[in-house]
């Protein structure tokens, strides 16, 4: 055998010695108090219980979990090919809708002339009513009668329909 591994030999037997070596029951307590800020004048001064060594060396192997705890990730996240869900649209409140006249309620039965004036006959539900320019009727003024059409203004909006007329 060559001097140098009789010299790697006589390292590796110190190396395994100094790791095996058991310490004093004092000095791990104290160590580990001191690491885990525990220091007080009657844990230095008194010696340690073998239980209460194996105590402290649970809870020095244990505090890096709870540091550490504020840094784990999920490293291994649940992975898929399908595009992400586009997003929600934004809904937009839309103003109220305009008030609206009603649908007319007649329907055009003919004309008839009397005194040089138009009297137009017209159908509400079951019942005949007549009319002249300027007349209301349930609400509605007729404006203006001519041959093919008869405008109408809803008196409660103001608003005008025309009501068709066919030859």
């Amino acid at each position: 055998m060559k001097p140098r591994h009789i010299l790697l030999a006589l390292v590796l037997a110190a190396t395994l010695a100094a790791v095996f070596w058991p310490q004093p029951q004092e000095e791990v307590v104290g160590a580990v108090a001191k690491q885990n800020g525990m220091v007080d004048k009657r844990s230095a001064s008194t010696p340690a219980k073998p239980g209460m060594v194996d105590a402290l060396r649970l809870s020095t192997l244990r505090q890096p979990d709870s540091q550490l705890g504020a840094m784990r990730a999920d490293l291994f996240p649940a992975q898929t090919w399908q595009p992400p869900p586009p997003p929600a649209p934004k809904r937009v409140e839309l103003p109220p809708a305009a008030p609206l006249a009603p649908p007319l309620p007649f329907q055009y039965l003919g004309r008839w002339k009397e005194g040089g004036k138009d009297v137009v006959f017209l159908d509400q539900g079951n019942r005949v009513l007549q009319a002249r320019v300027g007349d209301t009727l349930a609400g509605w003024h007729l404006d203006q009668a001519s041959d093919d059409a008869l405008v109408f203004t809803w008196t409660a909006l103001n608003m005008q329909q025309t009501l068709r007329i066919s030859p």
